[in-house]
C-alpha cells in the first residue's frame, strides 16, 4: 500500500514538472499577446494608401493606391526558426487588377514579432504587452535607434467601417522642432494585425520669413488605412 501511495505521488509530481516544462516552451498566446500579430497561413489585409511626397523646390507628389498582403507559405530560415512568407500585391484603384509588388516576411522569435521589409528587419511589438513598454524598432537592422512605445491596450476602436474590440497603439515617434518633424504610430486589432499607420517626417524651411511657419521643404506624410481582411481559401 506504502509503495503505491509512494509510485501515485512519484508519478503526480513528474506530470507537474513536465507541466511547467511544457508551459515554458510554449507561452500561452492570449496571455503574451501574440493574437495581435497573427501569422496564419492564408491571412490578407488590404489597405487604402495616400502618401505625399516632399521635395526641396519642387511640387509635392500625392500617389493614392491600394495594397494587398497575405500569408503564403511557411519555410525555416537560416537561425531554424519558423518564417512567414508575405506576398504582396498593389493597385491604383479598386477598379483596377492586384499586381504583385515585393515578397516580405514574418516571424515571432521569443518574445519578438519581427517584419522584413524590403530587406530591414523591423521588431514591431515586443512580448508580453504591456502599457508603457518600451522597445527599439530597429533593434534587428542598422538604422538609427526608434524609441517605441506602447501606448494603450486591449481598447476599443473604430478604423474605417470596422469596430474592433481589442486595439493596441504603438507610437514610433513623437518628435518636433520649429525645423523638423517625426510622428509616426501604428495600430493593430486583434486577430487582423495592423490596421492603421500614420506617418509624418518632414523638415521646415528655415528661410525668412517661413521660419516657425509650417512651410515643408523635404519629407513624407503617409496614411495606410484598412479597408478589408479574411482569409484566403
Amino acid at each position: 500500500m506504502k509503495n503505491s501511495l509512494a509510485y501515485l505521488l512519484f508519478s503526480a509530481s513528474l506530470f507537474m514538472l513536465s507541466a511547467c516544462k511544457d508551459s515554458e516552451l510554449k507561452p500561452d498566446k492570449t496571455f503574451f499577446g501574440y493574437s495581435y500579430f497573427p501569422t496564419d497561413l492564408a491571412v490578407f489585409v488590404e489597405y487604402n494608401v495616400i502618401e505625399t511626397t516632399h521635395a526641396p523646390l519642387a511640387v509635392p507628389v500625392t500617389k493614392q493606391y491600394q495594397i494587398r498582403e497575405i500569408i503564403t507559405e511557411t519555410f525555416t530560415d537560416l537561425e531554424s526558426k519558423s518564417t512567414y512568407k508575405i506576398q504582396r500585391y498593389k493597385r491604383t484603384t479598386a477598379s483596377t487588377p492586384w499586381q504583385v509588388d515585393s515578397v516580405w516576411s514574418t516571424k515571432i522569435d521569443n518574445y519578438n514579432a519581427l517584419r522584413n521589409e524590403n530587406n530591414k528587419t523591423f521588431l514591431k511589438l515586443s512580448f508580453p504587452l504591456e502599457v508603457g513598454k518600451k522597445w527599439n524598432g530597429n533593434a534587428f537592422n542598422y538604422l538609427k535607434k526608434d524609441d517605441c512605445i506602447l501606448t494603450d491596450l486591449d481598447t476599443k476602436r473604430k478604423i474605417n467601417n470596422f469596430e474592433f474590440n481589442k486595439t493596441l497603439k504603438v507610437v514610433l515617434a513623437d518628435d518636433s522642432s520649429l525645423v523638423y518633424q517625426d510622428r509616426r504610430h501604428e495600430i493593430y486589432a486583434e486577430n487582423v494585425g495592423m490596421v492603421y499607420k500614420s506617418v509624418k517626417s518632414v523638415y521646415y524651411s528655415t528661410d525668412q520669413p517661413f521660419l516657425g511657419q509650417g512651410k515643408i521643404d523635404a519629407g513624407i506624410i503617409k496614411t495606410q488605412i484598412l479597408i478589408n481582411y479574411g482569409k484566403s481559401f
